[in-house]
């Protein structure tokens, strides 16, 4: 039971409205608004003053007029006090109070702010309704007290959820618009708990610790909508984490870069850091991820950069889509787990261009650059459905870049085998005759004098760099399904050594084309400074053994362009796809005995 004292100061503290309040009169005195030494702080109204000194519940209805209605919910000393526009409503000692119970049918845009930051935290649940279907956009916002660590918000439809922070105690909502939930700027941790897999955006705002997320369900499960929220100063250590309900990952989670350039960095646990940088830099909230299968990354400015490391389990995928100029996007992929592999995009369609061999399988579009740490592993490219032309140079022993004409990203790689079945260029299709795709592997030669070695039959080729020293370059292995290689030194001083064989069907079934693997070499420089070999084999380096007795060539220069000619080589008259020369001074063959 309360002493008279306590039962004092919970008359004193009970809302004005508790209160018939004298204005006018006096005994030598005069009364006026609030209290006064004539009337104190008036009469008691019995239904509303009772229960509040029972101290059980604080239960308001926001008048229909006066608004709009800024509600503050807050503990003041011993008291939980609900304010309206700065008037005290009612005030309960925090011990006993187990319940706030709010209804809004009111029009206007109303806000109920529950301030845990004004005198700590108190455990009574708090309940606010906005009754639809009453006009206005109302708000709830949450501000959490020094040292409250962290908080969770579990949105349960359009206009519905739950918050639960320091205690913990729910906050319940409905009918609301709009969530605001305030940290306190010393690593508060916000998570999202959404109902079963959910569509969820994430947008940094103008601050490192503050921004915004949209929700909704699926299409599948019918695309509704599920309230969002925003949030701000949770401090540079703080973390957003979406979560699944069910603890089964589902949830889609699409994170939206900024307009500077910034760095997307997601790490193999599948924490994703996002830092602008240049002149505006500063690091954005980090997302936690255990409820999502499927990771988003938005670029919306040029020279955005994507830092994927790997064994990353994100069962959908990770979709990188670069918005902003192609120029200076770059997607850097490390910790290679198995053999790479890369699924060239179509640019007519469009389509994505997908890797696999990280984890989860990355898809991306509108990428500038894209560097391949391979870790010792191998690496298989494969084109499209069109006739492509992809472009490969070799930049070192184990390292190389490649191009897909027309599809506007240049890929890196390093760290591969080194040997000719560590890499692998395949086409789309099986080839010329297949509704008339025929794919085109360049390889590109160094600025130094180079050795191409070019084997027709095994469809291999390797550069040796002729510089100080001798370098050899990762070679390239060809699918089947490539129909033409075109062997380029970009400078003088070239030699091309090819071992010719027979051709191969295009694609299933051909009976009648053997011009595949057809073959076209290129000099660069001075003509009489390039040389193109044929023979048996490339040992010992730099020389070619002779053809078997079998094989006959014939050399046709009748080539209305200078230097420029055919080499056509049959075995017991069945010829081998055509091995065509530009700008080659002298073409031989093998003499060293095999």
């Amino acid at each position: 039971m309360a002493t008279s004292s306590q039962l004092q100061t919970a008359i004193y503290d009970a809302s004005s409205l508790d209160f018939h309040d004298i204005t006018s009169g006096n005994n030598g005195f005069s009364a006026g608004p609030g209290y006064d030494l004539v009337t104190g702080i008036g009469s008691p109204v019995a239904n509303r003053l009772l229960p509040d000194l029972a101290g059980t519940a604080i239960d308001y209805t926001v008048p229909p007029t006066g608004g709009p209605h800024q509600l503050v919910l807050r503990k003041n000393g011993a008291n939980v006090q609900l304010l309206d526009n700065g008037v005290l409503i009612k005030s309960l000692p925090a011990a006993t109070l187990s319940a706030v119970n709010i209804v809004d049918s009111g029009a206007t845009n109303d806000v109920l702010t529950v301030d845990y930051s004004f005198g700590g935290s108190f455990a009574a649940h708090v309940n606010f309704n906005h009754v639809l279907p009453a006009a206005g956009d109302d708000t709830v916002a949450v501000a959490l007290p020094k040292g409250a660590g962290g908080f969770d918000f579990a949105p349960t439809a359009a206009n519905a959820g739950t918050i639960t922070a320091a205690g913990p105690v729910n906050i319940n909502f409905a009918g609301v618009e709009n969530v605001i939930i305030q940290g306190h700027g010393d690593g508060d941790n916000l998570t999202v708990t959404t109902p079963g897999a959910a569509l969820v955006t994430v947008t940094p705002g103008a601050l490192e610790d503050e921004g915004q997320a949209t929700l909704r369900t699926p299409q599948s499960a019918g695309g509704a909508a599920l309230l969002g929220f925003s949030f701000t100063n949770i401090g540079g250590t703080g973390s957003l984490t979406i979560a699944d309900a069910d603890e089964t990952p589902g949830d889609v989670l699409t994170i939206n870069g900024t307009s500077a350039s910034t760095e997307f960095k997601v790490s193999s646990g599948g924490n994703i850091d996002l830092t602008t940088f240049g002149y505006d830099t500063r690091s954005l909230v980090e997302v936690h991820t255990p409820g999502v299968a499927t990771l988003c990354l938005d670029s919306s400015a040029d020279g955005d950069v994507f830092d994927i490391q790997g064994n990353i389990n994100f069962s959908g995928g990770i979709y990188l889509d670069a918005s902003g100029p192609t120029s200076g996007n770059t997607l850097d992929l490390t910790g290679a787990q198995l053999g790479g592999t890369v699924d060239l995009g179509n640019s007519s369609l469009p389509s994505f261009t997908t890797i696999d061999g990280y984890g989860a399988t990355v898809r991306l579009s509108g990428i500038a650059v894209v560097n391949l740490a391979l870790g010792g592993m191998p690496l298989t490219v494969n084109g499209t459905s069109q006739s492509d032309t992809i472009t490969y140079t070799p930049t070192g022993a184990a390292a190389g870049s490649f191009a897909l004409a027309g599809l506007g990203t240049a890929f890196n790689f390093t760290g591969c085998t080194g040997t000719a079945t560590g890499f692998t260029i395949n086409g789309g299709t099986k080839g010329l005759g297949n509704d008339g795709v025929a794919d085109q592997v360049i390889v590109q030669g160094t600025s130094a004098p180079n050795l191409f070695e070019i084997d027709q039959g095994n469809r291999t080729v390797r550069v040796l760099a002729y510089d100080s020293p001798t370098q050899a370059l990762q070679p390239v292995t060809l699918g089947d399904d490539i129909q033409t290689l075109t062997a380029v030194g970009p400078q003088g001083e070239n030699t091309f050594q090819v071992i010719p064989a027979e051709g191969i069907p295009a694609y299933p079934g051909d009976t009648a084309d053997v011009d595949n693997l057809l073959i076209y070499v290129q000099g660069g420089g001075p003509a009489l400074s390039n040389v193109l070999c044929v023979g048996s084999s490339f040992a010992p380096t730099g020389t070619m053994g002779a053809l078997p007795a079998t094989e006959t060539v014939v050399i046709d220069s009748s080539s209305l362009a200078p230097d420029s000619g055919m080499v056509c080589v049959s075995n017991y008259g069945v010829p081998f796809p055509d091995i065509n020369y530009v700008n080659i001074g002298t073409v031989t063959q093998g003499t060293a005995v095999p």
